[in-house]
Formats: C-alpha cells, structure tokens, sequence
C-alpha cells in the first residue's frame, strides 16, 4: 500500500518545496513626481554699477623752450606787458610777491605761465620770461635763484623802484652800499639796485645770503 501512495504524494511534497523557496517579490516603487519650479515675482537685480570716473582734466599745453638766437629774438620781439597785470608785486629780500626764492620750476610755471629759456652753455640754467608781470627770474637746477625786476610796477613797500633816484631810495631804506653792478640799501639785504646816472634801471632781487 505504502508503494501505492507514494507516487501520489512526492507530487504534492515537491510543489511545496518549490511554493516555500520561491522569492517574494517586492513591490515597485512609484515614480517620483517632478519638484515644480518655485515660482517668483521678483525680478532679479543687476549688480549696481560702478560710479562714472569722472573725465581727466586736460592736460596743461606743452611749455615752449627756445634757445639760443631763435630765444633772444623771440623775447626781444615781445609787447611791454602792461602795467596795471603787475600791480600787488611787492619787492623783497626773499623774492617779488608769490615768487619767492627757492620755488621749485613747476610753481614758478604754475604762478605765472612764463616762457622758458634754456640757457645754451649750461643746460642746468633757465631764465623764465613772465609776461605781464614786469620780472624775470633766474632757474638753476629746477630752483628760483633771482628775480629781475624789469618793469615800472612792482615796488618795494615803500614805492621804490624802477625809475627811482639813489636819493629817494636811501632816503627810504637807508644807507646804500655798492654790491657788483649796483647798490645794496641797508633795509632791504638781498636786493641789488642798478643804476645809470643815479636812477634805477633794474632791480636784481638774489637773497640776503647772496648780494
């Protein structure tokens, strides 16, 4: 009986096996929705920009520097400046008004917009023509050394100046003594007064260390 029964029940025994080893299979995900774009109304700025440089300054005209007999010519060809630009220069031990002794070149330049001369037999020397001012001053080495008063206006504080005697002008400043060309006057060291026949003609202002 027992040989009988067992074709029928190892069918039965191995579909349980194989229903027991079988896998269980897992449920797929679902799919993920896509994250919908987060709506803004606010309009995105542009960085500020940078403030406008404002325009460079133009550039002062270029300074004219002659020599020789081309500079002599040019300077001797120049109008007498007019009086009236040279009111307030006031003469000095150290310099005529603004032009003190020792200004650097590029002051003098920015005061009075003179014209340069190169002196040609030695390029360290200058000599600056200030038009309307009635002076001219000596450079040396990029420095005001001397100033020569050439014009009727600029005057000592007493009112000396071209034009004026020897007697009006001790009369003034005191005793007079003579210093290469011309006088030195006892207030005012410093400052050479030329003279022909006992007027001044020219007034060389070169510093109290140096008359």
């Amino acid at each position: 009986m027992g040989r009988r029964l067992l074709p029928l029940i190892l069918p039965v025994f191995f579909s349980a096996c194989a229903e027991k080893k079988a896998p269980e299979r897992k449920a797929a995900p679902a799919p993920i929705a896509p994250i919908a774009p987060i709506a803004t109304t606010a309009a995105i700025r542009p960085a500020d920009a940078a403030p406008a440089e404002s325009a460079p300054e133009p550039p002062l005209p270029p300074m004219e520097v002659l020599q020789g007999a081309a500079a002599e010519k040019a300077i001797a060809a120049e109008a007498a400046p007019p009086a009236a630009s040279a009111e307030g220069l006031v003469i000095g031990p150290n310099g005529v008004g603004p032009y003190r002794l020792g200004l650097p070149r590029n002051a003098l330049v920015a005061l009075g917009r003179p014209r340069i001369v190169r002196v040609a037999t030695d390029p360290t020397v200058e000599r600056a023509e200030l038009p309307g001012q009635g002076i001219r001053a000596r450079v040396l080495a990029g420095r005001l050394v001397a100033i020569t008063v050439t014009g009727p206006v600029p005057r000592t504080e007493a009112g000396i100046g071209i034009g004026s005697t020897l007697a009006e002008a001790v009369e003034a400043h005191g005793e007079a003594r003579p210093s290469g060309a011309g006088v030195v006057l006892a207030d005012l060291p410093g400052v050479v007064f030329v003279l022909e026949d006992g007027v001044v003609v020219r007034v060389v202002v070169v510093g109290p260390e140096s008359d």
